[in-house]
C-alpha cells in the first residue's frame, strides 16, 4: 500500500512457508519484517515453585548485548525473588505488606 511503502525504500523481508500447522504458503510468498523501536523482556516462573520456566531477554543480541531480562532494574514488587517469596510462604495473591524496613 503506497501509505505505508513508497518507491525506493528499503524493507526487511522473511520468506515465509507456513500458514498454520496444516496450511502453507505458495513459495515466493515473504511477509514484511521491522526492527522494533522498543526492546523487552519476560522472566515465566511456576507460581508454586518458584522455577523459571522461560526467559527472553530482547529482540537481538546482534543488536544490543543488553539482556533485558537479567541485567534491566524491575518495577517495584516485581523481582521473581519477592514472587517466589510469596508464593512458597503460602500467603494469598492478593496479601499486602510492607516492604520498609524497621
Amino acid at each position: 500500500p503506497s501509505d505505508v511503502l513508497a518507491a525506493g525504500d528499503v524493507v526487511a523481508v522473511e520468506a515465509v512457508t507456513k500458514k498454520d500447522k496444516d496450511e502453507t504458503w505458495p513459495p515466493g510468498t515473504y511477509a514484511l519484517r521491522q526492527i522494533p523501536k522498543i526492546s523487552g523482556g519476560v522472566v515465566a516462573l511456576d507460581p508454586h515453585t518458584g522455577r523459571v520456566l522461560a526467559m527472553s531477554g530482547g529482540f537481538s543480541a546482534g543488536l544490543s548485548e543488553f539482556n533485558r531480562a537479567t541485567q534491566a532494574k524491575r518495577q517495584p514488587r516485581s523481582s521473581p525473588s519477592f514472587t517466589s517469596r510469596r508464593s512458597t510462604r503460602g500467603l494469598p495473591r492478593r496479601a499486602r505488606f510492607s516492604m520498609r524496613r524497621s
